[in-house]
């Protein structure tokens, strides 16, 4: 007799998490359907169901973007011997972005901002290609240009491109990991693909 699979909620959170991020694509599917749900639910109560100062799926998705951020390393950290359970322990670390993120809306409406990068040595290597893969050819210059987005990007935009250039995804797994359709992760690579030429002295397409 075969043994049936562990439910999504038994599966060992650390196993789970370092199969989503090596790319198997049911695993990261289970992630997300797993936590999501608990990083909702955390915001809609931080924020209330008034009328807030943020619209509650940017900061979902702000959340969601530490919480994947560097290869899951927020999640790796989850330690079950301390009592907490998985879904626990991602609620306390979502509490805790939001608060920083709202410290930041707050911060930005008092007239503090983020300063955009303005790299000499991206000036200095005009790369030619309009796509942000090929332009961000070094490490650095990835990091350069996910800095720029910062300032220029909602947090949906800023975890499409992660997905798409720092974790070498397929729009189509993208368009799963975020929930929505992917035609929404085109239209946001197009909109990074415009940021990047800019940034690295194109200027734009006719």
């Amino acid at each position: 007799m075969v043994n049936p699979s562990p439910s999504p909620s038994r599966e060992d959170p650390l196993d789970l998490v370092g199969r989503a991020f090596r790319g198997d694509p049911q695993a990261r599917s289970t992630l997300v359907d797993r936590l999501m749900p608990v990083v909702q639910a955390r915001v809609r109560r931080r924020l209330g169901w008034g009328r807030p100062p943020v619209e509650v799926e940017d900061v979902v998705q702000e959340v969601w973007m530490r919480l994947v951020d560097r290869g899951g390393a927020t999640l790796r950290r989850y330690d079950p011997t301390r009592g907490a359970s998985f879904e626990g322990y991602v609620g306390m670390v979502a509490e805790r972005e939001i608060g920083n993120y709202l410290d930041k809306v707050r911060s930005q409406k008092r007239g503090g901002h983020m300063s955009a990068v303005g790299s000499k040595e991206l000036e200095d290597r005009p790369i030619s290609s309009p796509n942000p893969e090929e332009q961000a050819a070094s490490r650095e210059q990835l990091g350069q240009l996910a800095k720029h987005l910062e300032t220029e990007l909602p947090p949906k935009g800023q975890l499409v491109f992660r997905y798409l250039y720092s974790d070498g995804l397929p729009p189509q797994e993208v368009a799963v990991a975020i929930g929505v359709n992917v035609q929404v992760v085109y239209n946001w690579q197009h909109k990074i693909r415009e940021l990047a030429r800019r940034l690295f002295g194109q200027g734009t397409s006719g």
